[in-house]
Protein backbone atom coordinates (compact mmCIF):
# COMPACT_ATOMS: atom_id res chain seq x y z
CA UNK A 1 0.00 0.00 0.00
CA UNK A 2 1.16 3.24 -1.20
CA UNK A 3 1.48 6.25 1.11
CA UNK A 4 0.79 9.64 -0.71
CA UNK A 5 2.65 12.33 1.49
CA UNK A 6 2.47 16.13 1.08
CA UNK A 7 5.62 16.61 -0.46
CA UNK A 8 5.48 13.83 -2.86
CA UNK A 9 2.21 15.04 -4.30
CA UNK A 10 3.89 17.98 -3.83
CA UNK A 11 6.47 16.99 -6.96
CA UNK A 12 4.02 15.07 -9.01
CA UNK A 13 2.30 18.04 -9.65
CA UNK A 14 5.27 20.08 -10.44
CA UNK A 15 6.57 17.52 -12.85
CA UNK A 16 2.96 17.15 -15.11
CA UNK A 17 3.19 20.96 -14.89
CA UNK A 18 6.84 21.07 -16.76
CA UNK A 19 6.06 18.46 -19.04
CA UNK A 20 2.86 20.14 -20.24
CA UNK A 21 4.62 23.36 -20.16
CA UNK A 22 7.40 21.71 -22.52
CA UNK A 23 4.42 19.91 -24.34
CA UNK A 24 2.33 23.05 -25.50
CA UNK A 25 5.37 24.77 -26.02
CA UNK A 26 6.95 22.20 -28.29
CA UNK A 27 3.76 21.88 -30.24
CA UNK A 28 3.69 25.47 -30.96
CA UNK A 29 7.02 25.89 -32.05
CA UNK A 30 6.86 22.92 -34.16
CA UNK A 31 3.81 24.75 -35.97
CA UNK A 32 5.70 27.66 -36.24
CA UNK A 33 9.30 26.19 -37.54
CA UNK A 34 8.76 23.13 -39.24
CA UNK A 35 12.25 21.84 -39.25
CA UNK A 36 12.41 22.19 -35.47
CA UNK A 37 15.04 19.68 -33.71
CA UNK A 38 13.01 18.29 -30.52
CA UNK A 39 16.28 18.06 -28.47
CA UNK A 40 17.72 22.15 -29.27
CA UNK A 41 13.62 23.07 -28.50
CA UNK A 42 13.52 21.24 -25.51
CA UNK A 43 17.50 22.66 -24.49
CA UNK A 44 16.27 26.11 -25.27
CA UNK A 45 12.99 25.87 -23.32
CA UNK A 46 14.63 24.63 -20.37
CA UNK A 47 16.85 27.61 -20.19
CA UNK A 48 14.05 29.94 -20.25
CA UNK A 49 11.84 27.99 -17.68
CA UNK A 50 15.29 28.39 -15.21
CA UNK A 51 15.46 31.84 -16.37
CA UNK A 52 11.84 32.25 -15.18
CA UNK A 53 12.35 30.74 -11.98
CA UNK A 54 15.67 32.95 -11.06
CA UNK A 55 13.69 36.38 -12.34
CA UNK A 56 11.94 36.14 -9.14
CA UNK A 57 14.96 37.08 -6.94
CA UNK A 58 16.51 38.93 -9.68
CA UNK A 59 17.88 42.29 -8.92
CA UNK A 60 19.37 45.27 -11.56
CA UNK A 61 23.06 45.60 -11.14
CA UNK A 62 24.09 48.81 -10.41
CA UNK A 63 27.23 50.25 -13.16
CA UNK A 64 30.10 49.79 -10.35
CA UNK A 65 28.83 46.20 -9.79
CA UNK A 66 29.29 45.59 -13.39
CA UNK A 67 32.62 47.51 -13.78
CA UNK A 68 33.97 44.94 -10.90
CA UNK A 69 33.01 42.21 -12.22
CA UNK A 70 34.16 42.60 -15.49
CA UNK A 71 37.26 45.01 -14.95
CA UNK A 72 37.74 48.53 -15.39
CA UNK A 73 39.12 48.29 -19.10
CA UNK A 74 36.16 45.87 -20.06
CA UNK A 75 33.81 48.33 -18.45
CA UNK A 76 35.13 50.91 -21.14
CA UNK A 77 34.49 48.84 -24.19
CA UNK A 78 30.90 47.93 -22.62
CA UNK A 79 30.16 51.24 -22.45
CA UNK A 80 31.29 51.98 -25.89
CA UNK A 81 29.13 49.79 -27.22
CA UNK A 82 26.04 50.67 -25.80
CA UNK A 83 26.83 54.28 -26.85
CA UNK A 84 27.56 52.90 -30.53
CA UNK A 85 24.21 50.94 -30.15
CA UNK A 86 21.90 53.38 -28.90
CA UNK A 87 22.95 56.32 -31.22
CA UNK A 88 21.28 54.05 -34.04
CA UNK A 89 18.81 52.42 -32.10
CA UNK A 90 15.63 53.40 -30.09
CA UNK A 91 15.21 50.11 -28.01
CA UNK A 92 13.81 48.70 -24.65
CA UNK A 93 17.02 47.86 -22.59
CA UNK A 94 16.34 45.13 -20.61
CA UNK A 95 18.77 42.94 -17.43
CA UNK A 96 18.03 39.07 -16.69
CA UNK A 97 20.09 36.82 -15.20
CA UNK A 98 22.81 35.37 -17.80
CA UNK A 99 22.16 31.79 -17.75
CA UNK A 100 24.41 28.88 -16.90
CA UNK A 101 27.36 30.48 -18.65
CA UNK A 102 26.82 34.35 -17.68
CA UNK A 103 25.90 36.07 -14.78
CA UNK A 104 24.00 38.84 -16.48
CA UNK A 105 22.19 39.65 -19.62
CA UNK A 106 21.52 43.44 -21.39
CA UNK A 107 18.82 42.85 -23.89
CA UNK A 108 18.09 45.70 -26.98
CA UNK A 109 14.41 44.47 -27.72
CA UNK A 110 11.77 46.60 -29.39
CA UNK A 111 8.05 45.10 -30.60
CA UNK A 112 8.76 42.13 -29.33
CA UNK A 113 11.67 41.24 -31.13
CA UNK A 114 15.10 41.32 -29.82
CA UNK A 115 17.95 43.43 -31.51
CA UNK A 116 20.95 41.55 -29.54
CA UNK A 117 22.28 41.27 -25.70
CA UNK A 118 25.09 41.68 -23.84
CA UNK A 119 26.68 39.10 -21.03
CA UNK A 120 28.49 39.97 -18.36
CA UNK A 121 30.78 37.82 -16.04
CA UNK A 122 33.79 38.13 -14.07
CA UNK A 123 36.90 39.49 -15.89
CA UNK A 124 34.74 38.75 -19.53
CA UNK A 125 31.81 40.15 -21.56
CA UNK A 126 30.25 38.96 -24.85
CA UNK A 127 27.95 40.33 -27.31
CA UNK A 128 25.32 37.90 -28.59
CA UNK A 129 23.16 38.04 -32.14
CA UNK A 130 20.66 35.82 -33.37
CA UNK A 131 20.30 35.56 -37.33
CA UNK A 132 17.08 34.04 -38.69
CA UNK A 133 17.14 32.38 -41.75
CA UNK A 134 16.66 35.57 -44.10
CA UNK A 135 19.28 37.15 -42.14
CA UNK A 136 21.65 34.30 -42.26
CA UNK A 137 20.72 34.70 -46.22
CA UNK A 138 21.93 38.21 -46.50
CA UNK A 139 25.15 37.79 -44.38
CA UNK A 140 25.58 35.13 -47.19
CA UNK A 141 24.98 37.94 -49.35
CA UNK A 142 27.72 40.23 -48.22
CA UNK A 143 29.87 37.86 -46.49
CA UNK A 144 33.27 39.51 -47.49
CA UNK A 145 32.30 42.75 -46.02
CA UNK A 146 32.91 41.29 -43.04
CA UNK A 147 36.26 40.42 -40.76
CA UNK A 148 38.21 36.48 -41.14
CA UNK A 149 37.24 36.77 -37.61
CA UNK A 150 33.53 37.15 -37.79
CA UNK A 151 33.16 34.58 -40.49
CA UNK A 152 34.61 32.12 -38.42
CA UNK A 153 32.43 33.16 -35.59
CA UNK A 154 29.40 32.89 -37.91
CA UNK A 155 30.33 29.41 -39.34
CA UNK A 156 30.69 27.94 -35.59
CA UNK A 157 28.02 29.13 -34.32
CA UNK A 158 25.52 26.69 -33.76
CA UNK A 159 21.76 26.94 -35.23
CA UNK A 160 18.74 26.60 -32.51
CA UNK A 161 14.76 27.03 -33.92
CA UNK A 162 15.01 30.98 -33.70
CA UNK A 163 18.51 30.78 -35.55
CA UNK A 164 22.07 31.08 -35.63
CA UNK A 165 23.55 32.15 -32.32
CA UNK A 166 26.74 34.80 -32.85
CA UNK A 167 29.10 34.71 -29.23
CA UNK A 168 31.87 37.68 -29.13
CA UNK A 169 33.58 37.59 -26.40
CA UNK A 170 35.41 41.01 -26.69
CA UNK A 171 38.79 42.63 -25.10
CA UNK A 172 38.41 45.70 -27.71
CA UNK A 173 37.06 47.80 -30.06
CA UNK A 174 38.14 45.74 -33.22
CA UNK A 175 35.09 43.69 -34.21
CA UNK A 176 32.97 47.09 -33.74
CA UNK A 177 32.23 47.79 -37.19
CA UNK A 178 31.79 44.07 -38.07
CA UNK A 179 28.57 44.35 -35.04
CA UNK A 180 27.47 47.58 -36.78
CA UNK A 181 27.03 45.50 -40.29
CA UNK A 182 25.30 42.63 -38.35
CA UNK A 183 22.93 44.86 -36.70
CA UNK A 184 21.57 46.01 -39.55
CA UNK A 185 21.46 42.83 -40.88
CA UNK A 186 18.75 42.63 -38.12
CA UNK A 187 17.16 45.91 -38.15
CA UNK A 188 17.44 49.14 -39.91
CA UNK A 189 18.62 51.96 -37.71
CA UNK A 190 15.22 53.47 -36.04
CA UNK A 191 16.85 56.82 -34.24
CA UNK A 192 17.21 59.94 -36.28
CA UNK A 193 20.92 60.63 -36.41
CA UNK A 194 22.15 62.57 -33.33
CA UNK A 195 24.98 64.55 -33.27
CA UNK A 196 28.71 63.51 -31.35
CA UNK A 197 27.98 66.60 -28.38
CA UNK A 198 24.36 64.34 -27.85
CA UNK A 199 25.90 60.81 -28.30
CA UNK A 200 28.43 61.79 -25.26
CA UNK A 201 25.69 63.62 -23.15
CA UNK A 202 22.93 60.04 -23.28
CA UNK A 203 26.00 58.36 -22.44
CA UNK A 204 26.97 60.36 -19.62
CA UNK A 205 30.24 61.24 -21.13
CA UNK A 206 31.74 64.21 -19.57
CA UNK A 207 32.95 66.43 -21.85
CA UNK A 208 34.82 70.21 -22.95
CA UNK A 209 33.36 71.60 -25.74
CA UNK A 210 35.78 73.24 -27.84
CA UNK A 211 35.29 76.69 -29.95
CA UNK A 212 36.54 75.94 -33.72
CA UNK A 213 39.95 78.01 -32.39
CA UNK A 214 40.87 75.72 -30.56
CA UNK A 215 39.98 72.52 -32.55
CA UNK A 216 42.38 74.16 -35.30
CA UNK A 217 45.49 75.22 -32.69
CA UNK A 218 45.02 71.40 -31.50
CA UNK A 219 45.00 70.30 -35.13
CA UNK A 220 48.05 72.60 -36.13
CA UNK A 221 50.03 71.37 -32.56
CA UNK A 222 49.18 67.60 -33.42
CA UNK A 223 50.80 68.17 -37.15
CA UNK A 224 53.49 69.81 -35.93
CA UNK A 225 54.36 68.03 -32.74
CA UNK A 226 57.77 66.60 -34.36
CA UNK A 227 58.70 70.03 -35.58
CA UNK A 228 62.06 71.87 -33.97
CA UNK A 229 59.87 74.69 -33.81
CA UNK A 230 58.71 75.70 -30.13
CA UNK A 231 54.93 75.79 -30.63
CA UNK A 232 54.38 77.61 -27.58
CA UNK A 233 56.29 80.54 -28.52
CA UNK A 234 53.63 80.78 -31.61
CA UNK A 235 51.66 84.04 -31.88
CA UNK A 236 48.26 84.03 -33.61
CA UNK A 237 47.11 80.55 -33.54
CA UNK A 238 46.81 77.48 -35.32
CA UNK A 239 43.77 78.55 -37.52
CA UNK A 240 45.93 81.18 -39.02
CA UNK A 241 49.24 79.00 -39.41
CA UNK A 242 47.94 75.87 -40.43
CA UNK A 243 47.31 76.09 -44.35
CA UNK A 244 45.69 72.87 -46.24
CA UNK A 245 46.88 72.02 -49.77
CA UNK A 246 43.20 73.50 -51.23
CA UNK A 247 44.17 76.64 -49.46
CA UNK A 248 47.86 76.92 -50.29
CA UNK A 249 46.76 76.22 -53.83
CA UNK A 250 44.87 78.88 -53.91
CA UNK A 251 47.24 81.12 -52.83
CA UNK A 252 49.29 80.31 -55.43
CA UNK A 253 47.31 81.40 -58.09
CA UNK A 254 47.60 84.84 -56.99
CA UNK A 255 51.16 84.78 -56.05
Amino acid sequence: MFCITPLSFILFVFNRIIELYLYLSFTKLAILDNGTNKKQAIFVLSIKLLQFIMEKDFQIPTPEAIESLIGKGLYQIWNALCLLIEHKYEMERLWNNGGRKWKYEYKYRRGGKTLCALYAKENSFGFMVILGKGERDEFEMHRELFSKEVQTLYDEATVYYDGKWIMFELRNTGLFSDIERLLEIKRLPNRKSLSFTSSLLRAKIVCEILTEDEIYDLIYKELNKNSTINISNLQGGGKNLYVGKKQKAKRNKHI
